[in-house]
């Protein structure tokens, strides 16, 4: 029963190693391939950690191995039975009882610590019984990525949600174009301020999140990269957007701003073009919601530029 016991343990010992190596290779290769970035969505700075996590991982493992390697040997050592003397001595003799005793106890002493080492183990509860279940659990990161999966890119289906058309209340710019109308066109110039301003995403949806903000930077002209996507049944807007990831894929949000263009600067671009647009800026609010979206509006004389996207999607958002 007690060698029964022992084969568990060294079982579950070298499953163990065997898990935490595949995680700690596992870990290598994403860093290796540049997966962190591309397929989880990882920000920079955690890349070194989970390479030297990974490493310092294997490490361990091939000292541990060492140690369970030297702990068998010892184990069999000690199970092995005792040579018999084929030069005639007689261990039985018996004119000293007391040294046959002691050297019996010294025989017995080894494998009386490894037995007491189990029964110290039952007693406070541990068991070296083997668990499957618990290396099944382990196992996953690295089946994943032997897998090849997950792929490339934003999960699709929660991009395409993040995106989803909504409707807009008309902003301040169409209350000035209503009132300019009224006072025959005489009101709108002054309400248009002079001036570009190069925004990045983050910095427009703050400024989208206060009255006194959006009051500052309405009809100013701001120029603005990111991914392109058509808005289906509309012909003269569509969506900028970016990914802000704040620490991996699972925390990211989507910033986006609505834009106004001719027809003819649509039917050039194709969905997750990088694009740069330059225009009027105003801000509607989402119908039903609190919230506030830019709007960018492209003059008919103005231009969008294709540009080639940034090697990190998560840098400078």
């Amino acid at each position: 029963m007690h060698d029964e016991g022992e084969s568990t343990y060294f079982l579950d010992q070298l499953c163990t190693i065997a898990v935490c190596g595949l995680i700690g290779f596992t870990a290598v290769s994403l860093y290796m391939k540049g997966w962190l970035s591309s397929r989880f969505q990882l920000i920079e700075r955690f890349h070194i950690p989970v390479l030297v996590a990974g490493i310092a991982l294997l490490v361990l493992i091939v000292l541990r191995g060492i140690a369970v390697w030297r702990l068998a040997g010892q184990t069999r050592g000690i199970a092995q039975p005792p040579e018999e003397d084929h030069h005639g001595h007689d261990h039985a003799h018996g004119h000293d009882h007391a040294h046959s005793h002691a050297h019996a106890h010294a025989h017995a002493e080894p494998k009386k610590a490894m037995e007491d080492h189990g029964h110290a183990h039952g007693d406070g509860g541990h068991d070296h019984g083997w668990s499957p279940w618990q290396y099944a659990i382990l196992i996953i990161p690295a089946v994943l990525y032997f897998l090849d999966l997950p792929r490339d890119g934003y999960n699709q289906t929660r991009l395409d949600a993040d995106l989803r058309y909504v409707e807009l209340d008309p902003g301040i710019k169409s209350q000035r174009i209503a009132l300019a109308g009224v006072a025959g066109g005489m009101i709108l110039p002054s309400f248009q301020k002079s001036g570009r301003i190069n925004l990045r995403f983050s910095e427009l949806a703050a400024h989208a999140a206060t009255k006194r903000s959006r009051e500052a930077l309405e009809g100013y002209t701001v120029v603005l990269e990111g991914y392109f996507k058509t808005i289906p049944g509309k012909e003269n807007e569509f969506q900028l957007f970016r990914v802000k990831v704040n620490c991996c894929g699972t925390d990211s949000i989507t910033l986006q701003s609505r834009i106004i263009a001719p027809p003819k600067f649509l039917r050039e671009m194709k969905y997750m073009d990088w694009v740069k647009i330059e225009g009027e800026l105003s801000f509607q609010k989402i119908a039903g919601s609190n919230d506030w979206m830019p709007v960018i509006q492209i003059p008919d004389d103005g231009t969008i530029q294709k540009l080639t996207a940034p090697s990190d999607p998560n840098k400078d958002v």
